[in-house]
């Protein structure tokens, strides 16, 4: 059984003595960066949440899903995602049986979506978007990959839903969906707004046709992380590391409090997860999950937890990611491989 949670083996640990390369490799290893929906690391993933979670957390329901951008954004701006698409996006679910192996099941994300609303309980989705955006090469176009996060909470008459992509603010830059024609032809399709959030919002919509139960979804900030660009110094495009730390943070911190401590005697107080999705506060919920990976992050979030920024520029906690660059890179992927390779 797993003898550390994610924070604690932070704290293990100095990332400075060791090569980014090498765990990059443990990182492929492991398949964290893995476009398949029954990768090593969704199965550890399960395996930690029932030997290492917190009680509260047991029942978590954890889904995969991988989805072709290129696919699914409409081909004009004032159109929606097909309805026929979006009822047959895949998932890939771990299901623990009675003799205590895990059999990978391949559903259907809509399915699985409806039938644990009607059970009530939480869903922590993990999207692989392929084809997210259209990169110029010298000789070829080519697409990039990128990694969020949907979690699904239960409230008295109603879901809540609240989407997470670690760019933050820096969506802003993606209302334009570029689909490659040609090597070098591309086609665009201007949206008035950044192109994955007219997918979750036809994908949230087409859930709530067919559901008593709705989910409540915008895109404020309430229910849309919009803040700090926390891959703003990754330069090695390691997105997938994001969801898996929110979700393992979530483990440990979703139903309890805890003391943050940034030199000289300062102390700040941060509530429970679930408190702050309650109280709006998504920004806090997911950059606290960062916190223990580098005490300058931890020192700035502390300064700025209630100040907002509009810009990224002006953002001081972006400003420090930019700076740390290989530092907090490196810190987050050591942490993230050696606690996963926990024995189990």
């Amino acid at each position: 059984m797993p003898q550390n949670t994610l924070a604690q083996v932070a704290n293990l640990y100095d990332p400075k003595k060791k090569k980014l390369e090498n765990y990059l490799k443990r990182a492929t290893a492991l398949q964290l960066n893995s476009i398949t929906m029954d990768s090593k690391a969704h199965l550890k993933a399960v395996n930690l949440r029932d030997s290492l979670f917190h009680k509260s957390m047991k029942e978590l329901i954890i889904l995969q899903s991988i989805i072709k951008m290129s696919e699914i954004m409409p081909q004009q701006s004032h159109k929606k995602v097909s309805s026929d698409i979006l009822k047959d996006i895949g998932c890939g679910r771990y299901n623990k049986e009675e003799n205590g192996e895990y059999k990978y099941c391949y559903e259907y994300l809509m399915s699985d979506v409806q039938v644990y609303m009607e059970e009530r309980k939480t869903i922590f989705i993990m999207f692989g978007m392929e084809e997210y955006c259209l990169i110029e090469g010298e000789k070829e176009n080519f697409y990039s990959t990128h990694s969020t996060c949907l979690l699904l909470v239960p409230r008295e008459k109603h879901y809540e839903g609240y989407y997470i992509n670690s760019h933050g603010r820096d969506m802003a830059d993606t209302t334009n969906f570029v689909r490659k024609i040609t090597k070098k032809r591309t086609k665009t399709v201007s949206f008035t707004m950044p192109s994955e959030f007219v997918f979750i919002r036809d994908l949230i919509q087409e859930w709530n046709k067919s559901s008593e139960m709705k989910i409540v979804w915008d895109t404020t900030p309430r229910y849309t992380y919009y803040n700090t660009d926390l891959q703003a110094g990754d330069f090695w495009g390691i997105c997938y590391a994001f969801p898996q730390i929110i979700l393992h943070h979530m483990a440990e911190y979703y139903t309890k409090k805890k003391e943050l401590t940034r030199g000289q005697g300062h102390t700040t107080v941060i509530d429970e997860g679930e408190v702050l999705l309650k109280k709006g506060r998504l920004d806090i919920f997911v950059k606290y999950a960062f916190t223990n990976f580098n005490n300058d992050y931890l020192r700035v979030f502390c300064e700025t937890i209630d100040k907002t920024y509009k810009k990224s520029e002006d953002d001081p906690l972006n400003n420090i990611l930019e700076k740390q660059r290989t530092d907090f890179v490196k810190s987050l992927v050591c942490t993230l491989v050696r606690y996963m390779n926990q024995k189990i």
